[in-house]
C-alpha cells in the first residue's frame, strides 16, 4: 500500500532490517503469557506503552530503564506492555521485550511496523505474546498472510486501522483484535472523528473487543478497548496509554498513580477494587 511522510521512510528503513533480519541467529523463543483485554469483573484493564522517542514530539523521557519502567507499570495495575521495537523512529528494540519480560509477569505486545515474517520470528524469540499489524503498512493480499503467520507461531495479531475500509479489510482477513488509530503519523494531528470504525468493528463479527487510539491535543496517545456489547467511550474494556514524560519525578510517580487512579478519572483505567 503506497505511503508518503514519515510512514513512508519508516516502511523503507523496514526494508532495510529485514533484508540484515535475514540469517541472523535468534534466541529461544520463552513460553507464552495468555491474556484477555475484555472488562474483568466491570474493571476496564490498562496498556501501558514503552516508548523512548516519537516522530511528532523527538526524544522522550529516559529517567527509567526499559526494566523500571516495566516494573512500575505491573506496580500500578497495568495489564499489558506495549513495547516500542523500531530503533531509527522510536529508539527501541526487540531487545527491549526481553529486558521488560525479565523484569515483569505481564504479557507483552512487540509495537513495530511489521512487513515480514522474519519480525514475527524476532518478537517471538525477544518474548512477545502479541504483535502489532498495521493494515497501512501492508497489501491487502500481505494482510490475511501475516495474520495467520503470526497465529502459527502462538502471536496474538493486533491489527490496527485507520477507516472504515480499513475495518472491513481486517475482519475478512481474519482479524479478532483490531486497534483504530485516531492519530495521523504524518499530519501528527489526534481527532475523535477517527475512532469511529471502533463502532463499526464492535458491531461485526465474532471477534474480541476492538482497541481504539485517541490522542488529545498536547498529550501523549491514548488508545481504548471498546466492548461489542457497548460500542462507545462507556463501554471500554481497557485503555492503552503512551507515556513520554520528559521529566523524571514524574516518570518515578507514574506507576503509583496508575494504581491511584479513580473511576471516571482522566485515564478512566478502574483496575482495583
Amino acid at each position: 500500500m503506497a505511503e508518503s511522510g514519515v510512514l513512508a521512510r519508516i516502511l523503507q528503513q523496514k526494508q532495510t532490517e529485514v533484508a540484515a533480519l535475514r540469517g541472523q541467529k535468534l534466541p529461544a523463543p520463552p513460553g507464552p503469557r495468555p491474556f484477555s483485554l475484555r472488562r474483568v469483573d466491570g474493571k476496564v484493564q490498562l496498556i501501558t506503552e514503552i516508548k523512548f522517542r516519537s516522530p511528532s514530539a523527538g526524544p522522550l523521557s529516559t529517567a527509567l530503564s526499559v526494566a523500571e519502567r516495566a516494573r512500575a507499570y505491573e506496580a500500578g495495575g497495568a495489564s499489558m506492555l506495549s513495547v516500542l521495537c523500531d530503533a531509527r523512529f522510536f529508539d527501541g528494540a526487540f531487545t527491549h521485550l526481553a529486558e521488560a519480560r525479565a523484569a515483569c509477569s505481564l504479557p507483552l505486545l512487540c509495537k513495530e511496523f511489521v512487513i515480514d515474517e522474519l519480525q514475527l520470528d524476532a518478537a517471538l524469540a525477544y518474548g512477545a505474546d502479541a504483535v502489532l499489524l498495521i493494515v497501512r503498512c501492508v497489501s491487502p493480499e500481505r494482510l490475511p498472510v501475516l495474520i495467520r503467520a503470526a497465529r502459527d507461531r502462538g502471536l496474538e495479531p493486533f491489527v490496527e486501522i485507520v477507516s472504515d475500509e480499513e475495518a472491513s479489510l481486517a475482519l475478512d482477513s481474519g482479524a479478532t483484535l483490531i486497534g483504530v488509530n485516531a492519530r495521523d503519523l504524518d499530519s501528527r494531528d489526534g481527532c475523535r472523528a477517527r475512532a469511529a470504525p471502533a463502532r463499526y468493528a464492535a458491531e461485526n463479527g465474532d471477534a474480541r473487543p476492538p482497541v481504539g487510539d485517541c490522542s488529545t491535543r498536547g498529550r501523549a496517545a491514548r488508545r481504548s478497548v471498546v466492548s461489542r456489547r457497548r460500542p462507545d467511550r462507556r463501554g471500554f474494556d481497557a485503555r492503552s496509554r503512551s507515556r513520554g514524560s520528559p521529566t523524571e519525578p514524574r516518570e518515578r510517580g507514574y506507576g503509583r498513580r496508575l494504581s491511584e487512579t479513580r473511576p471516571g478519572g482522566a485515564l478512566s483505567a478502574k483496575l482495583r477494587s
